[in-house]
């Protein structure tokens, strides 16, 4: 039946729906809708969950009769068997269906844009001042945004201490908690409750954090309070442009990376409480329905001894000295003096960051966040 522009029929388990305006039809078993009901008796709004068990609902559950109602919303209303009345945003239904294109619809909805040093994005992209950024949705918008599509932002203007650093971050998401606690102050002086070379002077590589986690941390933030008198520039890698540069040169190796899971660990031993973190997880990670790139995974001084028979073996050190010489290639390498002021926000499942070595002290100030919070707040904005 045709009713306010969408023609509704029946199947033996199943409805059909399809707007005229392209004539796919969307197909929704009556389990699944009677499962997705929204009426106030089986679904609390306030909370956005179910208040039954799936055991509740008869699996002989049909349509006594259903129409469509139009109006400011067309609702497709179901009078069911048992009596019970269900309504539904056929907007909303339609955006529920898997049938047109799965996997598009869980394609992220924002375009990541991958850089290097010849594709910088420009700083009106990724620069936002703080307070603009603590005073309206907008800022934070912007942040999430170049995050989203760059990698990194920055927020300039912000006072140089640990309290106003998170502050900053807080405005956008909750800090984490870790083994280094909340918020850290990363000097060249040896921490007795860590064990960390990031406490030191010396060079750091590019490299993601956490690799030794379950889920690593969604973002990393680092603020300088104190800049070395002499070197410590920050380092900042896209993964993503990597991926897709190793990709083009070479499928066997982006393959691999992609299929054969890599040992990471943290030990701290030399006090109290002792720590082992240990994870196993690939290099490039997949989005298991859209199959977009989601996250890169990288850390030399984190990997630990890989379990790998002889012929792996091989493929693992051909292949990682390919994908260690690209992330090391100037041409990929972004460069950045952070100065008191500014905070800057890495988004640890994409961009690898790194230091040059320095003289004199230098402090920076620093927290990690969920990638669970931080995905939530960009899709408040329909950036995720």
């Amino acid at each position: 039946m045709i009713w306010a522009g969408y023609h509704v029929s029946r199947g033996s388990d199943h409805l059909s729906i399809a707007a005229q305006t392209n004539g796919f039809e969307h197909k929704f078993t009556f389990e699944w809708l009677r499962d997705h009901c929204r009426d106030p008796s089986v679904y609390d709004s306030d909370t956005h969950q179910r208040s039954i068990s799936i055991l509740d609902i008869n699996p002989d559950v049909h349509p006594f009769k259903f129409q469509v109602i139009q109006g400011a919303d067309d609702v497709l209303s179901i009078t069911w068997n048992d009596g019970h009345v269900s309504t539904y945003d056929l907007k909303w239904l339609i955006r529920q269906s898997g049938q047109e294109n799965r996997k598009q619809a869980f394609k992220s909805p924002i375009q990541r844009t991958p850089w290097n040093i010849p594709t910088l994005p420009q700083s009106s992209q990724t620069n936002t001042d703080f307070q603009e950024f603590m005073d309206s949705a907008k800022g934070v918008e912007k942040v999430i945004r170049s995050i989203r599509e760059h990698g990194f932002a920055m927020v300039d203007g912000v006072e140089p201490t640990t309290k106003a650093t998170k502050l900053t971050v807080e405005r956008m998401v909750p800090v984490s908690q870790t083994i280094y606690g909340e918020m850290f102050e990363l000097r060249n002086e040896e921490k007795e409750d860590v064990s960390d070379s990031s406490y030191s002077n010396v060079a750091l590589g590019a490299h993601t954090d956490t690799t030794y986690y379950n889920e690593a941390f969604g973002l990393q933030i680092f603020h300088c309070l104190q800049p070395a008198a002499r070197g410590g520039a920050n380092i900042l890698v896209d993964g993503f442009k990597i991926a897709e540069l190793l990709k083009k040169a070479n499928p066997d190796a982006y393959q691999f990376f992609r299929k054969t899971p890599l040992e990471a660990e943290y030990i701290h031993s030399r006090s109290e409480p002792q720590e082992h973190y240990y994870n196993v997880d690939y290099v490039f990670k997949h989005h298991p329905i859209s199959d977009e790139l989601e996250q890169f995974r990288f850390n030399v001084y984190d990997r630990a001894p890989h379990k790998m028979g002889l012929s792996e073996q091989r493929l693992f050190y051909r292949y990682y000295r390919e994908l260690a010489a690209l992330i090391v290639d100037e041409t990929n390498v972004m460069r950045v003096q952070l100065h008191p002021g500014t905070v800057l926000f890495i988004d640890n499942w994409r961009v690898m960051h790194g230091r040059t070595g320095f003289q004199g002290q230098r402090i920076m100030s620093g927290c990690y966040v969920n990638r669970s919070d931080f995905i939530s707040r960009a899709k408040v904005f329909d950036l995720a």
